[in-house]
């Protein structure tokens, strides 16, 4: 499985062509939301983690990620 972000044009050529090879493609938003499904952590360390990758990685879903809200709703949380 790869990670992929939609922030550039040749990503639809790249989605294409692991298309072709059958190669999973996801998004970070869909890793995240799939480690937190297959842990036990509490809501609070969860918006932790997500605010430090929005610090540090310097990386948030855009608004048109079917997981925006998911994302916004649980960082915001932590408040």
């Amino acid at each position: 499985m790869l990670s992929i972000e939609n922030l550039d044009p040749k990503i639809l050529g790249q989605r294409r062509i692991a298309s072709e090879y059958e190669i999973a493609l996801t998004s970070t938003p869909e890793l995240i939301q799939r480690w937190v499904d297959a842990t036990s952590l509490s809501e609070a360390t969860v918006a932790e983690v997500l605010k430090k990758i929005e610090l540090f990685a310097k990386f948030r879903p855009r608004r048109a990620d079917p997981l925006f809200g998911w994302w916004t709703g649980l960082r915001d949380k932590g408040e």
